[in-house]
């Protein structure tokens, strides 16, 4: 086996066990709050804040292993392998612009799933708590947007950062491929004009 797809498949399966341990810990701090899992005054906010952090980490760390595999097969195995045409770069475009369009929508359902399942946190502003408002906040954190019509409360406040980080991590990283890869051909498309 390659050097290369065993260090991949070492990660991913680093990443599947830390994303297990900090869930069965983040349904274990749960699970040890009082009933209701609501932010009242005389409960310690801490457990919330501890579980939401868990699942924010535990979300980055899939999102990065998803992110990775998907990188990987846009860069090393389609682009890099094959002869480049302009069509080959405006589909590896549009995969990769549909892979964040995805992570967007999991980091969304997620903090959906916090404010309505365990009551962490919920937004507020012009927001219904509709999933589409939770889409659409995940979006705008996820690209530093940040219109600020909508903003979370209680735990979903560290969650969103952390969205936040991650997402700004991603499209870098996706942006420092495509110009790694595509460099080398820009240079030799100038070299014979």
């Amino acid at each position: 086996m390659p050097r290369r797809i065993a260090h991949s498949r070492m990660f991913l399966l680093f990443s599947i066990v830390m994303i297990a341990v900090l869930l069965v810990f983040a349904v274990a701090v749960m699970q040890s709050s009082k009933p209701g899992l609501t932010m009242d005054v005389d409960r310690p906010v801490v457990p919330l804040l501890l579980a939401s952090l868990l699942v924010s980490v535990a979300t980055a760390l899939i999102m990065f292993a998803f992110h990775f595999y998907f990188c990987r097969l846009v860069f090393v195995d389609y682009l890099q392998r094959s002869n480049v045409t302009s069509f080959r770069i405006a589909l590896a475009m549009m995969v990769m612009f549909t892979i964040h369009l995805l992570e967007m929508q999991i980091y969304g359902l997620i903090m959906f799933g916090l404010a309505h399942g365990w009551q962490v946190g919920s937004l507020e502003g012009f927001s219904t708590g509709s999933l589409a408002d939770f889409i659409y906040f995940s979006i705008a954190c996820y690209t530093s947007l940040g219109f600020g019509d909508i903003y979370p409360t209680g735990g979903l406040r560290l969650f969103a950062g952390l969205e936040t980080l991650s997402g700004l991590l991603m499209i870098g990283w996706t942006t420092a491929l495509f110009i790694v890869t595509l460099h080398p051909i820009w240079l030799e498309s100038v070299d014979r004009d």
